[in-house]
């Protein structure tokens, strides 16, 4: 009896870890954290939906598929690695695929998704961008580092529209993550 709580309770923390990054770093002071709900997303669909506009139509059917999307960022350095350290555990325990790295200067963008039923959708993209620090530049510009996980039946070139319109870190990086898988 002993050891089938003892494998219980080594599931379930890990799992618990696992699952926490957003819970963890919520409110702390370092980190700015950012949640929609689904509704949310279908409100602002429905506000002044005109049926015959092609992109608010897409809008509107983006964000009805979108089941949760979360967003974390520091310029903790601490923190930071806690991050990367998360994203490498989540990318190996959920079986995401890292579908594209980039390195852009100092900068590190890492794209990770889980599959859905078609080619053309996702159903889990996780994002992680990592700024390094520039030496020798007397600018106080602290390196930042940005967490962005989207679920739910997830089209990658409408996401790419939306954090573009978002104006989130990493839109640019999503496009062409989109670009290049649409011409494989």
């Amino acid at each position: 009896m002993r050891n089938i709580v003892a494998i219980f309770l080594f599931f379930t923390s890990s799992i618990l870890v696992a699952q926490s990054v957003f819970d963890k770093f919520e409110n702390h002071e370092s980190v700015s954290y950012m949640s929609i709900s689904p509704r949310l997303f279908q409100m602002m669909a429905s506000m002044n939906i005109d049926n015959n506009d092609p992109e608010a139509q897409e809008f509107f059917e983006l964000v009805n598929n979108i089941n949760s999307f979360k967003l974390l960022r520091t310029d903790d350095r601490q923190i930071s690695n806690e991050f990367i350290v998360w994203v490498d555990k989540q990318a190996t325990s959920n079986n995401l695929e890292e579908l594209m790295r980039v390195r852009d200067g100092g900068s590190k963008v890492n794209f990770y998704i889980k599959s859905a039923k078609d080619s053309e959708r996702v159903e889990e993209l996780m994002m992680l961008v990592s700024d390094a620090e520039i030496p020798d530049v007397d600018i106080d510009i602290k390196p930042q580092t940005v967490l962005l996980v989207i679920k739910g039946d997830i089209d990658l070139e409408r996401i790419s529209a939306l954090t573009k319109k978002m104006d989130l870190p990493g839109s640019d990086d999503l496009k062409k993550l989109n670009d290049h898988e649409n011409n494989k």
